[in-house]
């Protein structure tokens, strides 16, 4: 079994794309998790694996 592991660069990364998607229209930063959310699932659902957020002190939205 294979772990897809989201370091913390990465996850604010992923922090500061949400931000910038709100900031283009309201509910965009939402839609753009949303698709991350799904690309993981059908990442772990062909290679069978599971993903882990590393978590610093920050937090995602």
């Amino acid at each position: 079994m294979y772990s897809l592991v989201i370091k913390p660069r990465a996850a604010a990364m992923m922090q500061e794309a949400y931000w910038w998607y709100e900031e283009q229209k309201e509910g965009l930063g939402e839609d753009f998790l949303t698709e991350l959310d799904s690309y993981f699932l059908k990442v772990n659902l062909i290679l069978n694996t599971s993903v882990r957020l590393e978590r610093t002190s920050g937090r995602l939205p």
